[in-house]
């Protein structure tokens, strides 16, 4: 399940891209927050129906071992 759908914008088989949440990424100067890195790629999933005004079902198209916190992005 994600918490993006229709209004996101997203669509009926859209495929996926699930990524880790990335590292922390601090200026190493004056130690100011410079946001996140690119995490590694998990792998993909497919959009197959609709939850609510914003939620989706996906099913693993490849790849595994997705969590809660993982970062989702249109591939």
């Amino acid at each position: 399940y994600l918490n993006a759908g229709k209004i996101s914008g997203i669509v009926n088989g859209d495929i996926l891209r699930v990524l880790n949440p990335g590292e922390d990424v601090y200026d190493p100067e004056n130690g100011v927050y410079l946001g996140r890195s690119v995490g590694q790629l998990k792998g993909t999933l497919e959009v197959v129906d609709f939850i609510g005004p914003d939620g989706a079902v996906s099913e693993i198209h490849t790849g595994g071992g997705f969590r809660e916190g993982d970062i989702i992005q249109l591939y």
